[in-house]
């Protein structure tokens, strides 16, 4: 399969499609080779349990080697309300890769793909519409 393929994969199952080191490798350098600038926020839901907590400063880093994350806050909200508790990391000027612009299945998505790297907390705040949620910006 061809690093498209994979991505098309991906963009259907999610990570329960990538059973290899290679092939996470693969998207990989397909995100470095057609990253690209996203003109607005991007917002990834996390479900935490009740003891959670994050403090301005501390770094995060995600669990692949690049993290999903959405244009559309309330995506990543529905995501993060999935537990008594949750967190949206919300992220300004990202680079990566917007995958519903490079697969045809992903109609009415906005997914993108950002490498994962040690990001650093800017910002927590609880929601003042979901009381169960608390934004955290990173940078």
């Amino acid at each position: 399969m061809d690093a498209k393929e994979l991505l098309s994969a991906y963009a259907q199952l999610g990570f329960d499609s990538i059973d290899t080191t290679e092939k996470e490798i693969a998207i990989l350098n397909y995100i470095e080779q057609h990253k690209e600038t996203c003109p607005e926020p991007l917002y990834r839901g996390i479900m935490v349990d009740a003891t959670f907590k994050i403090e301005v400063g501390e770094k995060v880093q995600f669990q692949n080697l690049f993290a999903s994350f959405d244009e559309d806050e309330e995506v990543a909200i529905e995501f993060a309300s999935r537990r008594k508790k949750g967190v949206v990391y919300v992220l300004n000027d990202a680079e990566g890769l917007p995958v519903y612009m490079h697969t045809d299945v992903c109609a009415g998505e906005t997914e993108w793909l950002i490498l994962d790297r040690e990001f650093e907390v800017l910002e927590v705040e609880q929601s003042e519409e979901y009381e169960n949620i608390t934004l955290v910006t990173i940078v």
